[in-house]
């Protein structure tokens, strides 16, 4: 399965669509909305992503917009 992704703006695409490699892997939420100051809009996000033997999880605190990597 192919993955992209897009960035939005107000609603509006911003520069192109990009393709994830397809050896990269990836779980959890699909769309991550945030303020203009940076926090989530759509409450905590968490995902993960996986090449290989290598697996991480990716969580972003809503409020904040603060990322953390976490090695599976």
């Amino acid at each position: 399965t192919n993955h992209d992704y897009q960035i939005f703006k107000g609603g509006t695409q911003v520069g192109e669509v990009r393709q994830i490699p397809k050896e990269v892997g990836c779980s959890g939420t699909a769309q991550f909305d945030f303020t203009a100051l940076g926090g989530s809009t759509g409450g905590d996000i968490t995902f993960s992503v996986s090449s290989g033997a290598e697996q991480y999880k990716i969580s972003v605190v809503a409020a904040t917009g603060t990322a953390y990597l976490e090695k599976q």
